[in-house]
């Protein structure tokens, strides 16, 4: 129970931090940047959740896992790059330390705690990397689909574009 409370004021500080930190970079400012601030409210309350997710006990590792590659894809078609993703997962590690460090739990408590949860981030990172990877790779894809024959008639082309290019990643 000590421990669910403790990853909650992680993730409740986290999002903050993120946003600022994305923030006072020029390609992220766009982000966190909402004239109603509503995207980021409703981001920061699923990030929130995610985080909540990927350190219960409970929580079975499909769902974890499925979860991390979403989160990765969702980043990639925000126009994250993965150096963001891997800086956001930094800054979480940090803000973790210093609530660890800040706790009243046993050196050992804290120790195993952080084994724990510098596991699941490792994985998160790895799983949410494979996610980012794929809906670039998907993107890319859409435009490697062949040109139509030379001499094709236009109307066959237009037809047979939206059918070789598919549905957009996302």
């Amino acid at each position: 129970a000590l421990a669910r409370g403790l990853f909650a004021q992680v993730a409740a500080r986290f999002m903050p931090a993120l946003a600022a930190d994305i923030a006072a970079d020029a390609r992220g400012r766009v982000l966190v940047t909402r004239p109603d601030g509503t995207a980021l409210q409703s981001h920061a309350a699923h990030l929130a959740e995610h985080f909540g997710t990927l350190l219960d006990a409970d929580a079975a590792p499909e769902e974890r896992h499925r979860r991390a590659e979403a989160v990765g894809r969702v980043h990639a078609l925000a126009g994250m790059g993965a150096d963001s993703v891997v800086r956001a997962l930094g800054l979480y590690r940090s803000l973790l330390g210093e609530q660890l460090a800040a706790s009243p739990l046993t050196a050992r408590e804290r120790y195993r705690l952080a084994q724990v949860a510098e596991a699941r981030l490792q994985e998160e990172l790895q799983l949410e990397l494979r996610g980012h990877g794929a809906a670039i790779a998907e993107h890319y894809q859409i435009g490697a689909s062949p040109l139509p024959s030379p001499g094709t008639p236009w109307v066959d082309a237009v037809e047979a574009a939206p059918a070789a290019r598919g549905r957009p990643p996302g």
